[in-house]
């Protein structure tokens, strides 16, 4: 039906940025060219110099499905028994489906575009607009990236029957100016693919009506800008127009993007001078009428009414609004700040994913029996990461039990009959489950066996689910030798076990640790040479220049730049600065001034570090030996390991270097090393 694809007529041609790419698809031959970046492939299908069809790999049904609930308000047919029958027959076609895709070049959604119309269940008018839509979309996304190596790669396509061709100029200069749209709303939006939740009520309804308020809710729930459009029949531009003023004002919070889209790239982004000063030359010799982008952090003194009138339009639903008091920028900021104490909270915008770690951890949990191991220093985000996971498993429909060890007396951890008791009784308890100990801890069996068969007869089989068993501290484990190897053997024991028995592949293991394990293991009874390893990098300078964003903060590439050297990267560094200069309470001149003294920001935090020092005299003179020296030194390996463990000093090949430049001075200073 296709005929046969020809892998070895492949070119391609480098160019700089997305546009002079799309650009360069003017003098292609008739065909697919497309373009793999940061893990997703971009395909774009040319006849005549012209794009007949864009698409991206990134859940393409998704965006199909979006477009054709949007259209099914004026054509009912296209309901969701029929677009789940489309995604059946062309997501995961069987082979003696006349549409089977014979390659992944193929674009399987417009497949089901051209089945909807000969089925006329689309009539072409309607197809035209639907393929027009999705090119403009995909492009919008497309043209977000940053500049960089782009390396087109052409394939004959086999695209049947087309419905549109879109000038490739004309697409630049709408999706540009869409672009810049969207570039308006930030730093507050960040991105269409970002999901709104009414979560002020009370804050709301000092504009609004209750009614209005109530509607608004139930609309808000876990949609992105998107697919709120598509349910409502409007463009994402315009739902973001409306809904930015309750944003701005707190009482609608935005979440980021779920997965997939979370890989996409942002509309809102730091730019540099040059660039600000070229878009605004290009807006005035335009003459368009939008307000400098150089000032899109200066929130109006009063929210327009006539957005909030609009919102109740788009609501369907009649209602005043009411005067808006002034909010200062100050005042957004502090309401959409979070301390940075513990764990990044589930849905907080100012959470950063340090891909493809995230979807590594989603795609491992949900196989068979499988273990994660996530290892890094002290307050490098462990805990945020598990918990994701953890809610991730969760909306699957997974039983989800998230244990902490520092939750328990210490007493417990010297017996291990008492603490395997403990730690059946506290899954049970998590599970809403009668500890029913009794029943199954009796006999001359050892601990390990009767917990082994307290977890195989009664939690594992008390629901038909996968459990996800989410293990957090476990470096108190070390600390007691007399349970340490026991315990761990258990957990590989049961790890085992899930490659073979069918009760064991529903037990889903993540484990939590900070140390390296000094502890005597045996090879094969070790949880830590098995499964997914994940050990958590510091935030490399793009994530951080998107967090500086996040915080609403207007810097330069310089000022963020300085703030990686001082802090290396590290989470809790960084968010700590981040926070305190977002909330008014230092200035980053200040902060940098004072950053490695007692005056300073991290005054406990480099205590802390210092007392970690001086309980291990070897690690103390190994890194006085560091800090002393200008350059990189190779310290004994298990010394070195014990550095990075508490997160004093990072690798450089083999050599190992202080982490941050906040390290180096402090230390030199308190060290009293001249």
């Amino acid at each position: 039906m296709y005929g046969d694809l020809d892998l070895g007529d492949v070119s391609g041609d480098k160019t700089e940025t997305t546009r002079e790419m799309l650009k360069s698809l003017e003098l292609s031959r008739d065909g697919c060219v497309y373009v793999v970046n940061n893990g997703i492939r971009w395909s774009f299908y040319v006849e005549n110099g012209k794009i007949v069809y864009a698409a991206h790999s990134l859940d393409s049904f998704e965006r199909l499905e979006r477009h054709l609930r949007s259209l099914s308000r004026k054509l009912p047919a296209l309901d969701s028994k029929l677009r789940k029958q489309l995604r059946i027959m062309f997501e995961n076609p069987s082979r003696d489906n006349d549409y089977v895709v014979a390659s992944e070049l193929l674009s399987v959604e417009y497949l089901a575009i051209i089945w909807l119309v000969s089925e006329k269940h689309l009539p072409k008018p309607m197809a035209i607009k639907l393929v027009e839509k999705i090119i403009l979309e995909v492009i919008e996304a497309f043209l977000s990236l940053p500049n960089g190596e782009f390396n087109g790669i052409y394939h004959e396509h086999f695209l049947i029957s087309t419905y549109c061709s879109l000038s490739i100029d004309r697409i630049i200069d709408i999706v540009t100016h869409r672009l810049e749209l969207w570039y308006e709303f930030g730093p507050t939006i960040l991105s269409p693919y970002q999901c709104p939740y009414l979560v002020s009520q009370a804050i709301a309804e000092k504009y609004m009506s209750t009614k209005n308020v109530q509607k608004l809710g139930r609309l808000l729930r876990g949609a992105n800008f998107c697919q709120i459009g598509a349910l409502l029949g409007k463009d994402p531009l315009a739902i973001a127009k409306q809904l930015h003023p309750l944003i701005s004002n707190g009482a609608i919070l935005l979440r980021a993007p779920l997965s997939p889209f979370d890989m996409l790239p942002q509309t809102y982004y730091l730019m540099n001078t040059e660039d600000l000063d070229r878009i605004d030359k290009e807006r005035n010799s335009d003459q368009r009428q939008l307000a400098p982008l150089r000032n899109v952090r200066n929130f109006p003194n009063e929210f327009p009414n006539e957005s909030l009138k609009a919102t109740s339009k788009l609501l369907n639903i009649s209602g005043e609004t009411r005067t808006l008091v002034h909010v200062s920028q100050s005042q957004l900021r502090l309401e959409h700040l979070e301390e940075p104490k513990g764990q990044v909270s589930i849905g907080s915008h100012l959470y950063i994913q340090r891909l493809p770690i995230e979807q590594d951890c989603r795609d491992t949990i949900l196989r068979d029996g499988s273990l994660i191991r996530i290892k890094a220093s002290g307050q490098m985000g462990k805990s945020s990461l598990l918990s994701r996971i953890l809610a991730f498993a969760k909306s699957n429909e997974y039983q989800v039990v998230h244990l902490n060890f520092q939750q328990a007396d210490r007493d417990i951890f010297e017996n291990l009959d008492l603490f395997l008791q403990w730690l059946c009784a506290s899954v049970a308890s998590e599970l809403d489950l009668e500890e029913n100990l009794g029943e199954y801890w009796h006999g001359v069996l050892g601990s390990k066996n009767k917990c082994t068969k307290y977890f195989q007869r009664y939690l594992l089989t008390s629901n038909e689910l996968p459990l996800v068993l989410g293990l957090d501290e476990v470096d108190l484990i070390f600390q007691y030798p007399k349970i340490a190897t026991d315990f761990f053997g258990l957990l590989r024991s049961w790890h085992e076990k899930g490659k073979n028995e069918d009760i064991w592949k529903k037990l889903r293991l993540v484990i939590v640790h900070s140390k390296e394990v000094y502890i005597p293991l045996k090879i094969h009874e070790s949880p830590f040479n098995v499964g997914l390893p994940i050990e958590l990098p510091e935030f490399t300078y793009s994530q951080l220049e998107d967090l500086v964003v996040r915080h609403q903060l207007n810097w330069f590439p310089k000022q963020v730049e300085r703030l990686h050297i001082l802090t290396g990267g590290h989470p809790y560094l960084v968010r700590q600065a981040l926070y305190q200069i977002a909330s008014g309470r230092t200035d980053w001149e200040n902060l940098e001034k004072l950053a490695a003294t007692e005056e300073g920001i991290y005054n406990d935090h480099l205590r802390h570090q210092l007392e970690n020092l001086k309980q291990e005299p070897e690690m103390m003179e190994a890194f006085k030996s560091l800090i002393a020296s200008d350059s990189p030194l190779q310290l004994d390996s298990r010394v070195a390991f014990k550095l990075r463990n508490i997160g004093l000093v990072k690798f450089k090949g083999n050599l190992v270097i202080p982490m941050c430049e906040l390290y180096y001075r402090y230390f030199r200073q308190s060290l009293r090393i001249e």
